[in-house]
């Protein structure tokens, strides 16, 4: 499957939560992800992967850093997927405009929550991203 930029990112983000849910942060995890996509997009979902696959806590510990949440399992896993996306997308990729990963991220959380969670979402990378 051909992915544009945006379905790229919705697929990475139902893989993070993938790994989130499964606590699975391996090249394995991430060498079998890709081999459901094709195209241009899928170096740019490798490297989102691949990274939270070798630094795993270190995204954990950004955003326990800019939340109010004390344990990561308290958090919905929709929203530490987004939330890490965003991290991620800016760690990598310095092409993307902070605010471009911001917007995406706030609008994927209202497709895989509502309001409250795109405001938490948004709320979090605004600490990050300050």
């Amino acid at each position: 499957m051909s992915l544009n930029r945006r379905d790229a990112r919705k697929f990475a983000m139902e893989k993070i939560y993938q790994m989130e849910l499964s606590k699975d942060y391996s090249i394995d995890f991430v060498t079998k992800a890709l081999e459901e996509i094709d195209g241009e997009q899928k170096v740019y979902v490798r490297e989102l992967l691949t990274y939270l696959a070798l630094n795993s806590e270190e995204i954990h510990n950004i955003v326990l850093e800019h939340s109010r949440i004390k344990n990561l399992s308290r958090m919905l896993k929709t929203d530490l997927a987004i939330i890490e996306l965003a991290i991620m997308e800016q760690k990598i990729d310095i092409e993307i405009p902070v605010q471009v990963s911001v917007n995406e991220a706030t609008e994927l959380s209202k497709v895989y929550g509502n309001e409250n969670n795109a405001r938490f979402v948004n709320g979090i990378l605004r600490n990050i991203f300050k």
